[in-house]
């Protein structure tokens, strides 16, 4: 996590150069991943809410604008049931050979069932925002982020058929494995002053990109981050 420290340290750096309070924040999100494009009839969801910390500072560019810029931890969670109707998938087929040994082959096929999980993702957000002072107490904020997941507990298992067997199954449907490790987007929110140091930051989080890796197959609809943040601020 070496960059991570070197992000901090310039972090802290820059602030003290421009002569800007730093701010820290912790809260709550609360979201899901969103399908793109059709949903399968029958699939619901649920958020799990978690925690986010950030430390956050501001470089003012002129009049009332300025740019906000921020390291930030946090949690995505949320839990999933869904029909999954003639979904591609890789089986894997123990065979023993003549030497007594076991291989795995890797079977292309069909899954119809359904499927339960949970997402449960931990990310370091760096976003970089445009902010427009409104009043002495009310600021709007919008901007890009990039963000590295640097944790997860994601899990799902399938209960169906495979290819034209009859026996129902059960199937890790390997989601831990398959997540992308860079997600990005856009941030757009408020920031409100309760008093001279405390302030309540409310931003709705949008993924521009799917959650799963290019190379997951076994999942063929893209997944985007939606989520809220709601929490609270103090200026040092």
């Amino acid at each position: 996590m070496k960059w991570l420290v070197a992000a901090l340290t310039l972090l802290l750096q820059l602030a003290a150069s421009q002569a800007q309070p730093l701010m820290l924040q912790a809260g709550i999100t609360v979201g899901t991943p969103i399908p793109m494009g059709d949903i399968p009839e029958g699939a619901t969801g649920a958020p799990v809410p978690k925690l986010t910390f950030a430390m956050e500072t501001l470089f003012d560019i002129g009049g009332p604008w300025a740019v906000a810029t921020e390291i930030r931890a946090c949690g995505y969670g949320s839990t999933f049931s869904t029909p999954l109707i003639n979904q591609p998938i890789i089986d894997k087929v123990p065979v023993r050979i003549a030497d007594g040994s076991t291989v795995i082959y890797e079977v292309e096929t069909i899954f119809n069932g359904s499927s339960t999980g949970t997402f449960d993702n931990t990310y370091v957000q760096v976003p970089v925002l445009l902010s427009y002072r409104l009043s002495d107490a009310w600021d709007v904020l919008a901007g890009p982020y990039v963000a590295w997941m640097v944790a997860t507990r994601s899990n799902a298992r399938g209960v169906g058929t495979v290819g034209i067997r009859p026996e129902i199954v059960e199937r890790d449907m390997e989601f831990g494995d398959r997540l992308a490790e860079i997600d990005y987007g856009v941030q757009i929110g408020t920031q409100t002053s309760l008093s001279s140091s405390v302030v309540l930051d409310t931003r709705m989080v949008v993924g521009l990109v799917s959650v799963f890796d290019a190379s997951y197959k076994t999942v063929d609809q893209a997944l985007h981050n939606l989520y809220l943040h709601v929490g609270l601020g103090y200026r040092l």
